[in-house]
């Protein structure tokens, strides 16, 4: 795909400013059920990463919900695709949703 065509593709799609904004995380570690709270560091129509302490394991299927707690609340499906620590001791987790 060129260049002119992927910019293309890109401004059909809404674009969600979720820099900075807390998301909840449900996922399944074990047989023990997990939920919490986490701060988007980027988001595109066709995944999502967060910066945790926390880490999630690769391929982890994950629902993600947006706005929580709000009227406007959101649940996307995603699966954990890279979970790295950073230099500051946080995790870097980066989901890929699913259809």
């Amino acid at each position: 795909m060129s260049d002119e065509e992927q910019m293309s593709e890109r401004r059909r799609h809404i674009r969600l400013d979720m820099e900075g904004e807390v998301v909840l995380l449900e996922w399944l570690e074990g047989n023990n059920g997990c939920s919490e709270k986490f701060v988007c560091v980027d988001f595109s129509r066709k995944g999502i990463k967060v910066s945790s302490d926390k880490k999630i394991a690769l391929y982890t299927p994950v629902d993600v919900t947006l706005m929580p707690d709000t009227s406007k609340q959101h649940t996307l499906k995603a699966r954990v695709i890279r979970c790295v620590i950073d230099r500051d001791d946080q995790y870097s987790i980066a989901m890929l949703f699913q259809d």
